[in-house]
């Protein structure tokens, strides 16, 4: 499991979201599954995944063999999580300051 930063302003209303990356075959629902609902950027790759109850973001099909899980989720100790991608560069604010010495793109990201 990876890191990393993408941009969500129009899911969360912030600069970004840390999510983690993990294999689909790692991943698997204990329930609720049936309360999410997806939310897709109309002529783009980006999608979003929520609570149809509280809102909450939830994890969601990253692409075909992983699963994001937003690093908010975490229960369990996260003190060796490190970003390793920004996703979406192209379209931070011109304000906005990316530290730290993970890779940038410019659009999406599938490794």
């Amino acid at each position: 499991m990876y890191a990393i930063a993408r941009s969500a302003s129009n899911s969360t209303g912030s600069m970004g979201i840390a999510v983690c990356i993990a294999s689909k075959d790692d991943f698997n629902w204990l329930q609720g599954e049936g309360k999410i609902r997806q939310w897709s950027k109309p002529g783009h790759d980006w999608q979003t995944s929520f609570c149809e109850v509280c809102s909450s973001p939830v994890p969601g099909e990253n692409d075909e063999n992983n699963m994001y899980i937003p690093a908010s989720l975490l229960t369990s100790d996260d003190s060796t999580l490190r970003i390793t991608h920004h996703l979406y560069i192209g379209s931070k604010a011109s304000w906005e300051e990316i530290a730290g010495g993970a890779k940038q793109h410019v659009a999406g990201y599938s490794g």
